[in-house]
């Protein structure tokens, strides 16, 4: 694996950004759709997604274990699963599955110190 690189403009940034877009083959292993089995809270999740979209209702929705990322974001639609209306809740659940991944996922771990600014370039302004 390695990183594909984003400058922005013609000169060169302080700041490297890496572009993280699953569907669009932008450095996917940093994607939460990846296909990285993780324990989170007691229970083995075949990606960072569906980890987070059992748990991001502030309460534990079963079924998201063993789908993929994208049919994880799909079934929660699906399901009418909405995340916490409290931000901080949010933000400290992806905080904590991105922690549990970086402890588990050598390959995520790997590349992820060698990434500078991640630019995640989707619909959803939260992320």
């Amino acid at each position: 694996m390695r990183l594909i690189p984003f400058h922005s403009g013609g000169g060169r940034s302080l700041l490297r950004q890496t572009l993280v877009h699953f569907g669009k083959g932008l450095n996917p292993v940093l994607s939460n759709f990846w296909p990285s089995k993780i324990i989170f809270r007691n229970r083995q999740f075949a990606c960072a997604e569906g980890a987070y979209q059992a748990f991001k209702s502030g309460f534990y929705v079963s079924g998201f274990e063993k789908l993929d990322g994208p049919t994880s974001k799909r079934e929660a639609k699906r399901l009418g699963v909405v995340r916490s209306i409290f931000m901080d809740i949010t933000i400290d659940l992806m905080q904590d599955i991105l922690e549990a991944r970086y402890d588990q996922d050598s390959d995520f771990r790997v590349l992820l110190h060698d990434t500078g600014q991640i630019t995640h370039p989707v619909g959803d302004p939260f992320w």
